[in-house]
C-alpha cells in the first residue's frame, strides 16, 4: 500500500534506526514525524564532487584534491606554537607537457593535536580554502583532511547536503538517520499528483526527487527536486485556497463615477490624492460593487496615505446603506483614526464611533446598543471589536483591518465571520509572508500605493556596531541643536541579559548624555492617559526625544522627529523593524535611522540589518521576510517558521504558479 509522503506519521521517537541524541535534536527543530525528516530541507550543498588542484588558484579560492604529507613544523613564540603540516601534490597538468610539484602548507591554528593523527609519508584527502603565497605555494588556514581510506565517508566525489543544525544533531547524524529513512520507505511512497503531470512540466517522480534532494548527483538535480516538491506545495495550495470567491484582477474592471458624497468629500481633503491612491480607491471600490465578497491587501509605505483611502472606500459602502468596522491593533492608533474619521467625516452624514477600553459600563452599553441598532455608520477599535458583546447591525458588510501583520490568523478571521459574504480590505506597509504568498497564489488582490506625499525624503539608514555608540550620540546632539526630535528603542522594558539595553538602562545613559533636554518613557506598563500626554508633549515639541519599546511602531505621525535609533535591532524582525524606521521621514527634512547590534550577530539578523539597509520598499521586504523565516503555514494559521510551504520560493516559482492555477482548470473543466 503506497500513501503520500506527507502522510508518514510514524513518530521520530518510535523509529530504531535514528540514534537517541539525532532523534532529540531533530525534535528540537520541531520534526516530529517520519514525514518531517523525509522533508527536512537542508540549507545549502557542499560540492565535493569535482577535482580542484592547487595549480588551479590563482590567487585565493577552494580546492578540493589528494595530496601526500613530506613534514610537520612548528612556527611562532614557543608557548604559542601553531603547528605546520607540509605536502606536496604531484600530477601531470591537463595538457600533458609539464609535470607540477605543489606545495600546500596546512596552518593548524589551535589544532596541534593534529600532529598525533598526520603521518609522513601518506596520502590524504584534502578540501579548503587555499591563498596562493608563490608560484608553486599555497596556504591554508581553513580546511579538512582525511585520510584515503575515509575519503568515501567523508564524501569525496559527492554533492552533500548541509542542513540546519543545534547541539544535539550532527551533518553526518542526519544523513544517516535520512539515508535509513529512504532506504526503508520509498517503496511506500506515490505520486500525488501523477506521473503525467511531474513529466509535463519537466519535474521527477517524488521517488526520485526525494533521492536527489538529500543526495544528489548533480546541483541541477537538487535544484530539479526542489522545483517538484515546491510545485506539490503550491499545487495543494492552490487547490484548497484556491475557491475563494473574489473578483480576480484580471477580470474586466468598470470603474463607475465617483458620487457627489466622495467628490466632495475628497475635494474638502487638505491635500491631494497621488496618482497611486486614486488607482486604490477604483480598485476596492469596484470590489465592493462586484457580485464576489472582496478580498484585497492594501500595500504602501508608511505615511504613504492607506487610512484615508480606506475611509473613502468606507464612505462608498455607508452611502450605500451598510455598516462598516475598522480593527487597529493599539488603543493608541484607534485614538488617532477616530481622531482623523471624526475629522474627515465631519460635515458629512456619516456616524463614527470608537469602542475602547476605559469606558465605563453604562457607556459602553449605550455604544453597543448603537452598533447593532446600525446608530453608528463606522465602528474603530481594537481587537474588542471581535468580542462576543459585541453584535453588529445585519447591514455589517465590510471590515477594514489595518497593520494586519500585528493580529493573529484567528483575529482576523474572527472579525471577518461577524456577517456572511463580508468585504474584507486588510492594510500594511509590510505584508507578512502570509499575506503575500496568500497575494501571490490568487487568494487574494493587490493594491499597492506606491508614492509618497511630494517633498518626503527616503530615510537614510545606517547599521551600527555598539562601538559606535558615542559618534550616534554625537550625532543625534546636532539634531537637537537643529530643533528636531528623536526615537530610542529597546527591544526590553527591563532585561537581565547585560548585552542588552532596557528601557531603563537607555533612560540612565541618555539622561547622562543629553543633559537636561526634556524627555518621555514609554512601553506597556505606562498608564494609557501617561501615554497620551507624553505623545501630546513630543507632538509640540515640549519633550524633545522619546525613549520607548516597539509600542511606538504604529500610530505616531510626528514630522519633526527626523531620527529612530533602535537599539538591539539584530533582535527585531523586518516588519517591526519596517515600521519603527517608519515614524520618522514624514515631512521634508531628511531622516536618519540607526540599527544598533551586539557582536557577535546570527546570519538570519545579518540577512535583516543588510535588507533594511539595501532598501526601503515594503514589498521588497517582505520577500526578504519570507526567505529569511519562511511563507508561513498558508493552509493553517502559523504566520512564519516551520509549515507546509518549506520548498516553494515565491521569487523563484512566480511562474510556476500560473501553470498550476491553469492546471487545475483544465482538470475541473475535464471534469465536467
Amino acid at each position: 500500500m503506497t500513501r503520500s509522503i506527507y502522510n508518514f506519521d510514524e513518530k521520530i521517537e518510535k523509529l530504531k534506526f535514528i540514534k537517541p541524541k539525532t532523534r532529540e535534536g531533530l525534535i528540537k527543530e520541531g520534526v516530529t514525524t517520519l514525514s518531517g525528516l523525509l522533508l527536512y530541507k537542508p540549507r545549502r550543498y557542499d560540492d565535493k564532487s569535482k577535482m580542484v588542484r592547487a595549480y588551479e588558484i590563482i590567487d585565493k579560492g577552494n580546492i578540493n584534491t589528494f595530496a601526500e604529507v613530506v613534514s610537520t613544523s612548528y612556527f611562532g613564540a614557543i608557548n604559542k606554537r601553531i603547528l605546520k603540516i607540509t605536502l606536496k601534490e604531484c600530477y601531470i597538468q591537463p595538457d600533458e607537457t609539464k609535470f607540477v610539484e605543489n606545495r600546500i602548507n596546512l596552518l593548524c591554528f589551535n589544532r596541534n593535536f593534529m600532529a598525533r593523527y598526520v603521518k609522513v609519508g601518506m596520502k590524504y584527502y584534502l578540501t579548503g580554502t587555499a591563498e596562493r603565497k608563490f608560484t608553486t605555494v599555497v596556504d591554508m588556514g581553513s580546511f579538512e583532511l582525511h585520510p584515503i581510506t575515509a575519503a568515501e565517508d567523508f564524501g569525496f566525489g559527492k554533492i552533500l547536503p548541509i542542513y540546519p543544525l543545534n547541539d544535539e544533531l550532527t551533518q553526518k547524524g542526519l544523513r544517516l538517520a535520512i539515508s535509513n529513512a529512504i532506504e526503508l520507505y520509498s517503496n511506500e511512497i506515490r505520486d500525488d499528483l501523477g506521473a503525467d503531470v511531474y513529466q509535463k512540466y519537466g519535474l521527477y517522480d517524488i521517488k526520485t526527487a526525494l533521492k536527489e534532494l538529500h543526495f544528489p548527483r548533480t546541483l541541477e538535480s537538487a535544484e530539479k527536486a526542489r522545483r517538484t516538491f515546491a510545485f506539490n506545495e503550491l499545487y495543494k495550495l492552490i487547490l484548497e485556497r484556491g475557491s475563494f470567491g473574489g473578483r480576480r484582477d484580471d477580470a474586466v474592471i468598470t470603474h463607475k463615477e465617483r458620487t457627489d458624497t466622495e467628490k466632495r468629500f475628497i475635494s474638502n481633503l487638505p491635500f491631494t490624492l497621488t496618482s497611486s491612491q486614486e488607482s486604490a480607491v477604483d480598485d476596492i471600490i469596484a470590489d465592493l460593487d462586484s457580485p464576489f465578497p472582496m478580498k484585497r491587501l492594501l500595500q504602501g509605505d508608511v505615511g504613504s496615505g492607506k487610512t484615508v483611502v480606506a475611509l473613502i472606500s468606507a464612505l462608498h459602502e455607508i452611502e450605500k446603506g451598510n455598516q462598516v468596522a475598522f480593527m487597529v491593533p493599539t488603543e493608541l492608533l484607534s485614538v488617532q483614526h477616530f481622531e482623523s474619521a471624526e475629522k474627515f467625516f465631519a460635515s458629512s452624514f456619516v456616524k463614527v464611533g470608537l469602542l475602547k477600553s476605559g469606558l465605563n459600563q453604562k457607556s459602553r452599553d449605550e455604544l453597543l446598543l448603537k452598533i447593532k441598532n446600525k446608530d453608528i455608520d463606522l465602528i474603530i477599535g481594537t481587537q474588542a471589536l471581535i468580542s462576543q458583546t459585541v453584535e453588529y447591525s445585519s447591514s455589517l458588510t465590510y471590515v477594514i483591518i489595518d497593520e494586519e501583520h500585528k493580529f493573529g490568523v484567528e483575529q482576523r478571521e474572527a472579525l471577518t465571520k461577524k456577517a456572511s459574504n463580508m468585504n474584507v480590505l486588510t492594510m500594511s506597509a509590510t505584508p507578512i509572508p502570509r499575506s503575500l504568498a496568500e497575494a501571490m497564489c490568487g487568494s487574494a488582490n493587490v493594491s499597492t500605493i506606491s508614492e509618497n506625499p511630494k517633498g518626503r525624503l527616503p530615510v537614510v539608514t545606517y547599521v551600527a556596531s555598539q562601538h559606535k555608540r558615542k559618534e550616534m550620540y554625537l550625532y543625534i546632539k546636532k539634531e537637537f541643536e537643529r530643533g528636531h526630535q528623536a526615537y530610542f528603542v529597546a527591544p526590553r522594558i527591563d532585561s537581565s541579559d547585560e548585552s542588552i539595553r532596557d528601557v531603563y538602562d537607555l533612560e540612565v545613559e541618555l539622561r547622562d548624555v543629553y543633559g537636561g533636554i526634556p524627555y518621555g518613557v514609554i512601553h506597556s506598563k505606562v498608564m494609557e492617559k501617561d501615554k497620551l500626554k507624553i505623545l501630546e508633549d513630543f507632538a509640540n515639541g515640549t519633550l524633545k526625544y522619546i525613549i520607548a519599546t516597539s509600542v511606538v511602531e504604529v500610530g505616531l505621525d510626528n514630522p519633526n522627529a527626523t531620527v529612530m535609533v533602535i537599539e538591539r535591532a539584530d533582535l527585531f524582525g523586518l516588519a517591526t523593524l519596517h515600521q519603527l524606521r517608519g515614524r520618522v521621514g514624514r515631512s521634508e527634512l531628511q531622516s536618519w535611522c540607526f540599527l544598533v547590534f551586539n557582536d557577535p550577530i546570527s546570519e538570519d539578523a545579518a540577512m535583516r540589518l543588510k535588507a533594511m539597509k539595501d532598501s526601503t520598499d515594503g514589498f521588497y521586504l517582505a520577500e526578504k521576510d519570507a526567505a529569511i523565516r519562511g511563507v508561513g503555514d498558508l493552509l493553517g494559521t502559523k504566520q512564519s517558521g516551520m509549515s507546509t510551504m518549506k520548498f516553494a520560493d515565491l521569487n523563484l516559482d512566480a511562474n510556476m504558479l500560473k501553470l498550476i492555477r491553469k492546471e487545475i482548470e483544465n482538470e475541473r473543466g475535464d471534469r465536467k
